[in-house]
């Protein structure tokens, strides 16, 4: 190697190092497992300043026997981003992907195996995770949860890091445990950067887990807003179902995200689309209660009267389910009062028979009728078989029915 070749590839590092970086492509080892020496013997510093001619003899060493002081010490140095500590305990040199010890934070979780690589790429220590990589740690090495270091990158949301991996060809559709890639993870946690940064690089927006659950609707059960609206720019199917048949427009509005469910419907997501029960977006937030998503479901025309696979209503929902705002919206929008289900249960029975005794009152005074099930079970008796007497009493009191019982009747 000429003089002028030797500057011009150490310029910015020092002399020996700039040379250790040159031969470790034409040994086939890192730089942390060469060692430089003069004629005399003397191990050569990366620091060491190389003047004029001279003979250097290059040694290849193993990587050294370790303590579980020792593994602890590089997972630390991981942990801290300590880069002077990581790269003195390299030299050694110390094989990068070895350590029995977990991190308290990550044992607590049952989680073990998980590499010093993975823990400082969660960490978001882009200096040390390009350490550990120019020593040559096992990206896909994976921990007991199924997650390498991309997956743990993502989690922990550094977008330096992530693309980082990606440029050393990290696997972007790596499962883990759950089924889930990086992007569902990163999803998940509401790390925007991290899935544009994903995306770029050709994530599958329509990836599902092992619940059939796609990034899109893992976004959405999270409120991440504006990951929902990243995945929806890049394609993202609005419309997928689970393996419930749960859409993101059903997720969100069984957990009343609001935000969330407008996007989705500004994306054309499809409104009456049913699970396997047969409940629809509008069902899931008169069930649960939601009652701006409600609202908003019902400005877009879905059907209040809905039924689910046996014949249940949203009204009949909401009043098995204390709603009673969601009921009072029902019965404002004219949602059918007497429409049964298919053992001829009304939405006053299912009210009566969780002892909903407002909910009772409002759809008596609404003009409720205590008509018997296809069992023959009344409203009444539905309240008194699982002991609701003040449902009982209102119902003796406002339905003609009910007031010809014998007066021995509870």
């Amino acid at each position: 190697m000429s003089v002028e070749e030797f500057r011009e590839m150490s310029r910015g590092l020092p002399p020996a190092r700039a040379l250790k970086q040159r031969l470790q492509s034409l040994c086939g080892e890192t730089r942390f497992k060469l060692r430089l020496c003069s004629m005399e013997g003397d191990v050569l510093a990366d620091d060491a300043v190389l003047d004029g001619p001279m003979q250097i003899q290059l040694v290849l060493l193993s990587f050294c026997p370790t303590s579980e002081a020792e593994e602890a010490e590089l997972m630390a140095a991981a942990q801290d981003n300590d880069v002077e500590s990581m790269e003195r305990i390299l030299l050694r040199p110390q094989h990068p992907d070895v350590c029995r010890t977990a991190p308290p934070a990550l044992s607590a979780r049952g989680i073990f195996g998980t590499t010093p690589l993975a823990w400082a790429c969660y960490q978001g220590h882009l200096d040390v995770a390009c350490l550990l990589l120019e020593a040559r740690a096992a990206m896909e090495k994976t921990d007991n949860k199924d997650r390498a270091a991309l997956a743990w990158a993502c989690v922990g949301g550094s977008p330096e890091v992530v693309r980082r991996l990606l440029e050393d060809a990290a696997q972007v559709e790596r499962l883990d445990h759950l089924g889930r890639t990086p992007l569902a993870l990163a999803c998940i946690e509401g790390h925007v950067e991290v899935v544009h940064v994903l995306l770029e690089a050709g994530a599958d927006t329509g990836r599902p887990d092992n619940f059939g659950a796609a990034p899109l609707a893992l976004a959405c059960s999270q409120d991440r807003l504006e990951v929902v609206r990243l995945l929806l720019e890049a394609g993202a199917d609005k419309d997928a179902a689970d393996s419930e048949g749960e859409t993101a427009l059903s997720c969100a509005s069984k957990l009343g995200r609001l935000e969330v469910a407008r996007l989705l419907l500004e994306a054309g997501a499809d409104v009456e689309k049913a699970d396997t029960d047969g409940l629809a977006p509008f069902s899931w937030a008169c069930a649960t209660f939601r009652v701006e998503v409600a609202r908003l479901l019902l400005r877009v025309r879905a059907d209040i009267d809905r039924a689910d696979k046996v014949g249940r209503t949203p009204l009949s929902l909401a009043c098995a389910a204390r709603g009673l705002e969601i009921v009072h919206m029902l019965l404002e929008a004219s949602a059918a009062l007497e429409k049964a289900d298919n053992s001829g249960r009304t939405p006053l029975s299912w009210a009566c028979g969780h002892g909903r005794l407002k909910i009772a009152r409002v759809l008596l005074a609404a003009g409720a009728e205590a008509t018997p099930d296809s069992s023959g079970q009344t409203p009444l008796d539905w309240a008194k078989s699982v002991g609701h007497a003040d449902v009982a009493r209102l119902l003796r009191l406002n339905t003609p029915t009910a007031r010809k019982r014998p007066r021995n009747d509870p």
